[in-house]
């Protein structure tokens, strides 16, 4: 494919190479020095940002508030030294991979010495210094800047408990109120450096470029298949947040340079007149992430999408999955009440408790990753690893209609359906038991408030104003007098509503809800709850068996395992959603017959339509019946170890089967 324009997200394979002496020459394409960047790219692209590009690049993200936040530290570049930060002060971020390479740290010994001026500069601490820092100290210069944040040395890496989580809490801001990130996503660790910058790099880069002559002018340029996704950088956890808040980037990948922004992409191997797609990352879907941090409102299926993008990454240290997601909590727990607890938001957690992991196949099943526990043996005091009962304890991609039931409050968003959940199934949760947090069994507990269904039945005309939101007197009716908000034209599926009313929200009013959601106080500093690694509730447990275990393929490269549940008489009365390391891969485990303990954490129904086209991972047809709704109890499977529950797996009883069981209360501390 030949390709001689740079219209805006083109995809390019071939391009013409473009000519200077053959000015008529229309090409897009760029012959590159294999061993040095042209810096004078790097300056022109941040000025061309700065100048022609509006509100998309320069307007802030999060709150306003939030976007006041600012490091502790920062590195003066001129001074070549740390100095304390100050409200306003423009700087630049590192995004980079530490790997294993040795790195200077700040710390409580040699804070005070890093602050005297040309500190960084001394034989001592420079050797210390990894290329990578270096090189971003040098770059920050050439783009006209003085300050950088990089975190081994603006964090003080010893600091008291409560210092060092209030930073680690920021640490999303910090990269999104940085005036430009630079991404070092080449090579293994900090030592690799950001190579090619004539002056300022440790060495040169090793770029080459494939060309086929077509004429004694004319060149054409075949693109690399480079993809930042087979990058170290890309894969780990850390990295995840900072690339994620960012809004400007300066990526190094593969020895070439490119400029990302809300805007437009820019790579020194096209021409800048246009926005060429490069193909590095998703430049689409990483904004319709970054959406997400400047709404005002919770938005529980956009949060699951970026669950599921980080519980893949890697991490060194296993226990940091809880810090390394740290940031991103903190920002977005300015619009979810009660904030998030080892990654699941408090106002949905009746919901958010019933995850489902799938597992991500690459390659051979025996080769899959996840759903199996999380085991940290570098978790503080000894203790395992994340709590069994969040999705932080597994490894895998969270099933993509795990938490819909929490989306039922959104009937229609004008320009973005997929937002929206399965409107067919109109699943429904019912909370059942108190959720506590504590510390530790037989310590005092915190309640847990799952507040989503506050205003399901009403809300005051003042409270709903005070929230922002507006309420809407709706007309459309069906061939059966019922309200509805949206009907496909070929289908005839209709998002129906039982209420002649709807409300929108000031901050986005194509979205229409049935009704509104709690939001915090936006002038309040954001709940960040102690994070407990156990759940305390009293509730209803009972025995089933568990049998038919099977593991299934989906259309998407993953795969999910589930069981059926019977009762003593071996009726099929519910399904489980498993873990992969239940699944024996070595014998057939299908008709094993094993008992097992369940507890109720909720009730739930669902149209009956959905549950028969599910029927393979929930129930058969035959035992549906002719119900308009499906009624059943959410349960887990758990199994005790020194007084302490662990989850096991989640699943759904039909709830008139369930009510004829042999049900006992129980206290249950689940870790």
């Amino acid at each position: 494919m030949l390709n001689a324009s740079s219209t805006a997200n083109t995809k390019v394979k071939f391009a013409i190479l473009g000519v200077a002496t053959s000015p008529k020459q229309v090409g897009v394409a760029k012959e590159l020095d294999p061993d040095w960047i042209d810096v004078q790219l790097l300056i022109d692209w941040k000025s061309k940002c700065h100048d022609s590009h509006k509100d998309d690049c320069h307007a802030s993200r999060v709150s306003s508030a939030q976007s006041e936040v600012r490091p502790r530290l920062l590195i003066d570049t001129v001074q070549r030294c740390l100095v304390r930060s100050f409200p306003g002060v423009s700087y630049v971020a590192l995004s980079y991979v530490w790997g294993q390479a040795s790195t200077l740290k700040t710390v409580k010994a040699n804070v005070d010495t890093f602050m005297e001026e040309n500190a960084l500069s001394r034989d001592e601490y420079l050797s210390q210094i990894p290329k990578t820092i270096q090189d971003a100290m040098n770059v920050v210069g050439l783009l006209q800047e003085r300050y950088l944040w990089v975190d081994a040395l603006c964090i003080v890496q010893d600091a008291d408990w409560e210092s060092l989580q209030l930073q680690l809490n920021d640490m999303a801001l910090v990269y999104a109120n940085a005036s430009l990130t630079i991404v070092a996503a080449d090579g293994i660790d900090s030592n690799h450096g950001l190579r090619g910058l004539r002056g300022l790099s440790t060495q040169p880069r090793n770029v080459s470029q494939t060309l086929y002559p077509l004429s004694e002018d004319l060149k054409v340029l075949m693109k690399a298949n480079r993809h930042i996704r087979q990058s170290i950088w890309y894969s780990r956890g850390w990295t995840f947040q900072e690339g994620l808040f960012a809004r400007k980037r300066l990526v190094f990948f593969e020895g070439m340079v490119q400029w990302q922004c809300p805007s437009i992409t820019w790579r020194e191997d096209f021409d800048s007149t246009g926005n060429i797609n490069s193909d590095l990352d998703s430049t689409q879907n990483r904004q319709s992430q970054q959406n997400l941090l400047s709404r005002k409102l919770p938005d529980l299926r956009g949060y699951q999408s970026l669950v599921g993008f980080y519980n893949l990454k890697d991490l060194t240290f296993k226990s940091d999955i809880i810090r390394a997601f740290d940031g991103l909590t903190g920002a977005l727990s300015r619009t979810y009440e009660g904030g998030f607890l080892w990654g699941l938001p408090e106002m949905f957690f009746d919901v958010a408790l019933l995850w489902k992991i799938y597992t991500v196949k690459t390659g051979k099943l025996k080769d899959a990753k996840g759903p199996v526990r999380r085991v940290c043996e570098d978790f503080e005091k000894g203790k395992t690893g994340p709590p069994s009962w969040s999705w932080m304890g597994w490894y895998g991609v969270l099933a993509s209609q795990s938490w819909d039931a929490g989306m039922r409050h959104q009937i229609a968003d004008k320009l973005d359906y997929s937002a929206l959940p399965t409107y067919s199934n109109e699943e429904h949760i019912k909370p059942t038991v108190q959720w506590r947090s504590v510390e530790y069994p037989g310590a005092d507990s915190r309640p847990i408030n799952s507040s989503w269904l506050r205003y399901e039945h009403g809300i005051d005309d003042e409270d709903y104003a005070r929230l922002g939101y507006v309420k809407h007197k709706h007309f459309k009716k069906d061939e059966e007098g019922r309200y509805y908000f949206w009907r496909d034209s070929k289908s005839k599926d209709t998002i129906r509503h039982d209420y002649p009313f709807y409300f929108t929200h000031s901050s986005d009013p194509r979205r229409e809800f049935r009704y509104p959601l709690p939001i915090p106080d936006p002038q309040s500093a954001p709940i960040i709850p102690i994070q407990h690694k156990f759940l305390a509730c009293r509730t209803l447990r009972t025995f089933l068996f568990s049998t038919d275990k099977i593991l299934r393929d989906t259309p998407h490269d993953t795969s999910y395992a589930f069981a059926l549940l019977r009762n003593s008489s071996d009726t099929w009365i519910g399904s489980l959603f498993l873990s992969v390391e239940e699944i024996d891969k070595q014998e057939d485990t299908s008709k094993r017959r094993e008992k097992i303990e369940l507890i109720k954490v909720s009730e739930g129904s669902e149209n009956n339509y959905e549950a028969r086209k599910n029927s393979n991972t929930w129930m058969p047809e035959s035992a549906l019946g002719d119900l308009v709704r499906v009624e059943f109890v959410n349960v887990l499977w758990i199994e005790w170890a020194d007084g302490i529950a662990y989850r096991k797996g989640v699943g759904k009883v039909l709830k008139a089967m369930w009510e004829q069981l042999s049900l006992e209360e129980v206290d249950v501390i689940l870790g």
